[in-house]
């Protein structure tokens, strides 16, 4: 929480190698809770290390008008309902199912996502409600995964919570080159609560 109604998601990633690092990423993004929705103000992404790239992203919703920068490139994007970016959209799913507006065991979602010069779909469909183990031990979860229309090999799911307010609890990611790469849940405090595994 920054203050009384806007919030910073952050995710800073280290890769290495036999003690020696090989990549950073960081990842951030601002929300603002405005005219009772949550609404992104600004995104940055930083990866450094063997490659370097930058992406930011600063809307403007007076003007329904966002800027988008890639390394020395930048594009203004038009605003057009809601647009998020790709941290603040899991922010967006996690709020469906916390607002009850989504059932645990159906549906499709679908949001607009700034990608550089473009606004991409990204839609998701509801696997249903699983027990995954993690590191915490054993949480209920509601399984999602990402309609990958353009690709057959390519694969996201993503584990939300149930009884920890539909916290991101697992993403894993399979590319077309079949690479996996997982995000586990470790550690969280929520409202103040140390999130633990079923009893």
């Amino acid at each position: 929480r920054i203050n009384d109604n806007s919030y910073r998601l952050q995710i800073r990633l280290l890769a290495e190698i036999a003690g020696q690092q090989l990549a950073k990423l960081e990842q951030t993004s601002e929300i603002a809770f405005i005219n009772n929705t949550f609404q992104p103000l600004s995104y940055s992404y930083m990866l450094s290390g063997i490659s370097t790239v930058a992406h930011a992203i600063n809307y403007n919703w007076e003007a329904k008008l966002a800027l988008s920068r890639r390394d020395e490139e930048s594009w203004t994007i038009d605003l057009n309902g809601a647009v998020w970016d790709q941290l603040s959209h899991q922010f967006a799913l996690r709020q469906i199912f916390v607002n009850k507006k989504a059932e645990t065991n159906s549906g499709e979602h679908e949001f607009l996502l700034i990608d550089g010069d473009e606004v991409e779909i990204h839609r998701y469909t509801v696997i249903g409600e699983e027990i995954l183990v993690t590191t915490l031990g054993s949480l209920s979860t509601v399984r999602l995964e990402r309609i990958q229309e353009d690709s057959e090999s390519r694969k996201t799911s993503i584990w939300l919570a149930k009884d920890w307010g539909y916290l991101l609890a697992r993403i894993e990611q399979i590319n077309d080159s079949g690479l996996r790469i997982e995000f586990d849940l470790e550690n969280a405090v929520l409202g103040g609560k140390q999130v633990e595994a079923l009893q």
